[in-house]
């Protein structure tokens, strides 16, 4: 059974050639990585287990303490958007590699 989830986007996927998804929790949260054609990788959006999450007041709050945690890096409100898709910024350079 596929679980749902909400997406945080946090960079638009155009300008990324490649994608990859990694499950820091599995099930619970997950992180979609982009490979962009200078080969820099970085995140584009967290994907969050609807079980562990709720929208309220246009925004989406993280009820499972993991998830919180990791997703503080993020600044300012995860903001809703329709559907199942959120909005938020990330730090400056998180998880940017030159690989």
């Amino acid at each position: 059974m596929e679980k749902a989830f909400y997406e945080i986007q946090v960079r638009p996927k155009r300008g990324f050639v490649r994608f990859k998804t990694y499950s820091g929790s599995p099930g619970h949260l997950e992180r979609l990585v982009g490979k962009r054609s200078t080969g820099t990788w970085d995140t584009v959006a967290w994907l969050v287990a609807k079980e562990d999450a709720h929208i309220t007041g246009g925004q989406l709050v993280i009820d499972e303490q993991k998830a919180r945690s990791v997703l503080q890096k993020l600044v300012g409100p995860i903001v809703h958007q329709e559907g199942d898709t959120c909005i938020a910024r990330p730090q400056q350079a998180l998880y940017a590699s030159q690989k």
